[in-house]
């Protein structure tokens, strides 16, 4: 699969996205959630200021995440940083269910999955690897 893989890429010439450009949308995202789940926590009937903060934080991320694989298949710091998700087999926007795969897989693993990207030979963490999708640079 590698092999397939590697051969696309050069035929399309297109570039794998660099590792600390994909660190910068992913901090560029959770700056943005930050913000909407501060703005939110005070609504909510907690006490606790940390736990008011952490629920908003986390269904603000669980929403964001979802609109923006429904909607555009690309949240706002891939947008930003010029990055799309590719399917591996039409080389276009992944498909539903490989969408849903990625972000399930991100969500549950939250950060181990970056361990990962240092293994594979282009730059794929371990929930592009299982949903079948790799990120580019776009032109």
């Amino acid at each position: 699969m590698d092999a397939k893989l590697e051969e696309k890429i050069y035929k399309e010439r297109l570039v794998i996205a660099p590792f600390w450009w994909r660190v910068g949308a992913y901090l560029v995202d959770l700056l943005l959630i930050c913000f909407l789940a501060w703005d939110l926590h005070p609504y909510l009937p907690l006490h606790s200021v940390f736990l008011r903060f952490l629920c908003a934080f986390v269904a603000v991320h669980v929403v964001y995440e979802s609109l923006s694989m429904l909607g555009f298949a690309s949240s706002v710091g891939k947008l930003v940083f010029h990055l799309r998700v590719l399917d591996f087999k039409s080389l276009d926007k992944p498909l539903f269910a490989a969408r849903l795969r990625r972000y399930l897989l991100k969500e549950l693993l939250l950060f181990y999955p970056l361990g990962y990207f240092f293994r594979d030979k282009f730059g794929r963490t371990f929930y592009d690897r299982h949903a079948q999708t790799f990120t580019i640079v776009s032109k």
